[in-house]
């Protein structure tokens, strides 16, 4: 059988959305039922309520149960952190009594003061109560932004993080690659006067230093925008082949160093929307973890392809391994996991490929029907042209 304690505790849940600050005693004083603000904020249910308040209204001592009347205006603050609330009683049946009431607050900085929140406030007759009403969402949202703000500026600390490890792992490949060029340049430049009367070596000799200005000038200016914040760079149509061959330029000498063929397929000319550097990062990010699963294989080669599939531009990474085990395939993108040795990698490729990914709504998979292992991406074309 429903006692009155019962009966009191579902009205106050059912009036807690629209009336924060309910309450139910009994003739001693004792808090039947409360909402939740009143719990946190005045006393739980079980305290008695006048041990727990200062009584403002009705001015006098000793105000007590026997002045619960229909309608009777009391005005109290809470001794546990001096909030002031005002409201009516009205008797129940039981030797029961009912407090509908409201927060009554000297400016809105006690918002924040008392650390209120939406759920202590609803929509009053009072203007200023009101008002209170829109300052805490106007808090709640900049609260909400905020978090926003520090989430983002984590993620890009996190992407930058993998972005340097990247070009540690590449660091020897790449100063190889240019020292190559800078040797062709010093010695065809020590050669330059020996031929200054025979114009074809001297041509020869000339357009052999220009090639090797240009390869480490699309080196440094692939590194330069690799290595930038991503915060700087904007969305736009990009060449999905561009992006794929300036990839490659990147991890080109560290599938050298390694002893690892590297191969480019490309069959699209689909542009992508899309932060370019990131993806760019995405595509090194796999290239170097597929040269490092295949390095002390026998058979060791790292194969990029790029195809249209109607209205997606596909991306695969294929390498001689013989594939990935299930139980690690529902691991693998997973933040810190990593099946490398201990201080050989962070775990966090995978992670921040698909965040990437995610963020342009783009898929990434394990391909389970390919004989070697292949990671397969899929953009959405863009429009754009």
């Amino acid at each position: 059988m429903a006692t009155a304690s019962d009966s009191f505790s579902i009205n106050t849940a059912a009036l807690s959305e629209v009336l924060p600050f309910t309450f139910c005693v009994n003739e001693a004083g004792s808090i039947l039922s409360a909402t939740p603000s009143v719990s946190r904020l005045i006393a739980p249910v079980g305290e008695n309520f006048f041990d727990q308040v200062l009584i403002e209204t009705p001015n006098f001592a000793g105000f007590g149960s026997k002045e619960f009347k229909p309608n009777t205006l009391l005005v109290f603050t809470s001794k546990l952190n001096g909030i002031r609330v005002r409201g009516t009683f009205t008797p129940a049946s039981s030797g029961a009594y009912f407090f509908v009431g409201a927060l009554s607050l000297k400016s809105a900085d006690d918002v924040t003061q008392y650390g209120l929140s939406l759920a202590d406030f609803t929509s009053f007759d009072s203007v200023f109560d009101n008002l209170l009403l829109l300052q805490v969402q106007k808090i709640s949202i900049f609260e909400l932004k905020e978090a926003q703000h520090a989430l983002i500026a984590e993620r890009s600390r996190s992407i930058q993080n993998a972005k340097l490890a990247s070009l540690g792992e590449m660091s020897a490949g790449i100063a190889h690659e240019i020292n190559n060029p800078l040797a062709i340049i010093q010695a065809n430049a020590s050669l330059l006067l020996r031929h200054i009367n025979d114009p074809v070596k001297l041509t020869e000799k000339i357009e052999s230093i220009q090639k090797s200005c240009t390869r480490i000038s699309k080196i440094i200016s692939g590194l330069r925008k690799f290595s930038r914040s991503g915060e700087t760079v904007q969305y736009q149509a990009t060449s999905i082949s561009v992006i794929a061959n300036e990839a490659l330029l990147l991890t080109d000498n560290y599938a050298k160093g390694n002893s690892v063929s590297l191969q480019i397929e490309i069959n699209s000319t689909s542009a992508i929307f899309c932060n370019e550097v990131e993806i760019e990062q995405v595509f090194i990010n796999l290239i170097n973890n597929a040269i490092d699963a295949v390095k002390d294989l026998p058979e060791k080669w790292v194969k990029l392809s790029v195809f249209d599939d109607g209205d997606n531009a596909v991306v695969r990474v294929l390498d001689s391994g013989k594939g990935i085990p299930e139980a690690i395939r529902e691991k693998l993108f997973q933040p810190f996991f990593t099946t490398k040795q201990v201080g050989a990698g962070t775990g966090l490729g995978l992670s921040i490929t698909k965040g990437i990914l995610d963020e342009h709504k783009a898929t990434i998979s394990v391909d389970t029907h390919s004989s070697n292992t292949c990671f397969e991406i899929r953009f959405l074309k863009s429009q754009s042209k």
